[in-house]
């Protein structure tokens, strides 16, 4: 019990210290970059019919989707565990915040699926109903994982650059912390409440 409570501590003090500012940096990109691809894909309807059926394949690749249109809970999870994971690890690459690009693929997915919503005359209320009960849990993960490989590439680059010493064992020590206390539970319950909760929730609005 205590060293749980001191690996909580010293979370909590990542994300004091160093975290923080880049979950908040994440956030706000996130949030502007989803509203962009919706205002594309409003004005360019063949934009999200694209996109969804792309994103529709690599579900179905992936087995996610089962040939009864259900949810695989465990191909879901493993998904978003090694897309999770792959965030990250992309800060191992040094100068090109290549963890950037997942960021910017996940935001164009959302807005895009919420002008696909409007182009076809469905209510946004739908939408966030399909979204929301299992996305408060995965997108705090993903953003989580984003700031992440982020941060890392920044310290990486910064080793590369002046060899600094006695920086990457720390911060590692504190992304492991972060992923195994607070990436992985939350994407567990998402994956949960995705497959049981969210289409019971969307039988209520269709």
């Amino acid at each position: 019990m205590k060293w749980l409570k001191k690996q909580h501590r010293a979370l909590w003090q990542f994300y004091r210290t160093d975290l923080g500012e880049w979950l908040l940096m994440t956030a706000a990109a996130f949030l502007v970059i989803c509203l962009l691809a919706f205002g594309v894909g409003v004005i360019n309807k063949n934009l999200p019919e694209v996109i969804i059926n792309y994103f529709n394949q690599l579900l179905q690749a992936n087995n996610v989707v089962s040939d009864d249109g259900g949810i695989n809970l465990p191909a879901l999870l493993g998904n978003n565990l090694r897309a999770s994971a792959i965030s990250v690890l992309y800060g191992f690459i040094p100068f090109i915040y290549l963890t950037a690009l997942a960021l910017g693929t996940n935001a164009l997915v959302l807005g895009v699926f919420a002008a696909y919503f409007i182009n076809n005359g469905a209510s946004l209320v739908v939408y966030f109903a399909g979204i929301l009960p299992h996305g408060v849990f995965e997108l705090s993960a993903l953003l989580l994982s984003f700031a992440l490989g982020l941060l890392l590439c920044k310290r990486t680059t910064q080793y590369v650059r002046k060899n600094t010493k006695g920086m990457m064992k720390p911060l590692l020590c504190n992304i492991a912390r972060c992923f195994v206390m607070h990436i992985v539970p939350l994407l567990v319950i998402a994956s949960v409440v995705e497959t049981y909760v969210t289409p019971w929730v969307m039988n209520l609005f269709l």
